[in-house]
């Protein structure tokens, strides 16, 4: 496969990465600003976003199975795609406990009753 596919490959993926994140992002600043689930509109977008990364990450596996890929401008592409991806997973997991705690209604913890240890003592012997 020649050169100019692969960096035009690893370049699409970075972009649909960085779409991915600005997503994100911007999920987070609504969950923070509004304390509500994102808006249907929004999650549209996430959800139009889900075809092209499933075609840009088909096209890596494509990529992969012609062989390694090689060239200092390739590796720094897969390199920064790394670097995106991390960001990604990192902000998705603080997305998901902020809506975890949205769904979760908070309920003080109930003091338990007091137990002497006389009673525990007997509950354990028998």
């Amino acid at each position: 496969m020649n050169l100019k596919k692969i960096k035009d490959t690893l370049q699409v993926h970075l972009e649909n990465c960085e779409i991915a994140y600005s997503l994100l992002l911007e999920e987070n600043s609504l969950l923070k600003r509004e304390g509500n689930p994102p808006p249907d509109e929004f999650l549209e977008k996430k959800r139009n976003l889900l075809p092209r990364l499933e075609e840009s990450l088909t096209a890596l596996k494509d990529l992969r199975e012609t062989g390694p890929i090689r060239g200092a401008q390739n590796r720094k592409l897969i390199d920064m795609t790394q670097k995106k991806l991390m960001k990604i997973f990192l902000l998705d997991r603080e997305n998901e406990q902020l809506l975890l705690k949205m769904a979760v209604p908070f309920r003080p913890r109930e003091k338990g009753l007091k137990v002497s240890q006389a009673d525990l003592r007997s509950t354990y012997k028998q």
